[in-house]
C-alpha cells in the first residue's frame, strides 16, 4: 500500500483523521475551555506514511539549504543548528523544490486537503474539517514549519536589530543608546514580524510576548506589538539576566 501511495502521491484520507484528547492543566479552571490542553492522535499506519514522505524530502538534496544561520531547525529526530541543512526550506514563493519527484509534490499536497479531526463528546462524536494548523505528533510538521518560519527570518529588519529563532519560539533582539531609540527599533522590528504572522494566519500570544532589557538605561522602553505594549519580563528572569 505504502509504495503505491508513493508511487501515485495519494495520501488516503482515512489514515490522516485525528482523534483529539483534552488533558486537564492542573490548577487552572475546569470551566475554562483554555484550561485544557488539545492532542491529536493521528493513526499509526497514517504516521508510517508521512515518515516515508518526509525521508524522501529530507534525503533530497544538499543544495537545499537555509540562508538563514538565525535558525536552529529539527531534522530525523535530532536538532541542527546554524550552518546545517533543515528537513526542507525553499523559496518563500515555493512549498517544495520543483526539482524533487512530481509523485512526492503531490503526496504532500494531498496530505493537506481533506483533514479531518474527531471529537468524542457526551452527546456523540463530533466532526470537523481541518484547514490550517498541524496535529502534534505529525511526522511532517517539522518540514512544513520550516518551510514558513524560514520567510520570517528573511525578513528586512530595522538596523540595530536582529532575529533568531527555536522552534516555534522567536527572539527579537535590538540595541540603542536611549529608551526612545531602543523601544522605536524593537517596535519596527516586531511590525514586520507581525505583518509576517498575520500573513499566515498565526496566533501568536501576547501575554507570552515579553521583553527583557540589559545594560544601563534606567527606564525601560516602550515596545509595541500591534496597538498593545509589550510587557517586561517578571523580576526573577530579570534578576538572573547578564549585565543586570
Amino acid at each position: 500500500m505504502f509504495n503505491k501511495c508513493l508511487e501515485f502521491g495519494v495520501f488516503p484520507s482515512t489514515i490522516k483523521i485525528g482523534v483529539i484528547v483534552l488533558f486537564y492543566k492542573e490548577g487552572k479552571s475546569q470551566n475554562d475551555p483554555m484550561s485544557y490542553r488539545p492532542i491529536s492522535l493521528l493513526p499509526s499506519i497514517g504516521k508510517l506514511l508521512e515518515k516515508l514522505m518526509s525521508q524522501r524530502l529530507s534525503f533530497h538534496p544538499q543544495d537545499n539549504r537555509p540562508t538563514t544561520p538565525e535558525a536552529i531547525w529539527f531534522q530525523g529526530g535530532r536538532i541542527h543548528r546554524p550552518g546545517l541543512p533543515p528537513l526542507y526550506t525553499q523559496k518563500k514563493q515555493k512549498a517544495f523544490n520543483s526539482r524533487s519527484p512530481q509523485n512526492i509534490q503531490k503526496l504532500s499536497s494531498h496530505l493537506l486537503q481533506d483533514r479531518r479531526v474527531v471529537i468524542p463528546t457526551n452527546e456523540g462524536v463530533a466532526q470537523h474539517i481541518q484547514t490550517t494548523g498541524c496535529p502534534q505528533g505529525s511526522c511532517s510538521g517539522p518540514a512544513l514549519w520550516n518551510l514558513v518560519a524560514d520567510e520570517a527570518l528573511k525578513q528586512q529588519y530595522p538596523a540595530g536589530t536582529s532575529i533568531q529563532a527555536f522552534a516555534d519560539d522567536f527572539l527579537n533582539i535590538a540595541a540603542g543608546d536611549s529608551e526612545r531609540k531602543l523601544g522605536a527599533a524593537a517596535s519596527e522590528a516586531l511590525k514586520i514580524f507581525k505583518l509576517w504572522s498575520d500573513k499566515h494566519e498565526l496566533q501568536i500570544s501576547r501575554d507570552k510576548t515579553q521583553f527583557l532589557q540589559l545594560g544601563n538605561l534606567k527606564r525601560g522602553p516602550s515596545i509595541f506589538w500591534g496597538d498593545r505594549r509589550v510587557k517586561s519580563a517578571p523580576p526573577e528572569i530579570s534578576r538572573g539576566a547578564p549585565g543586570q
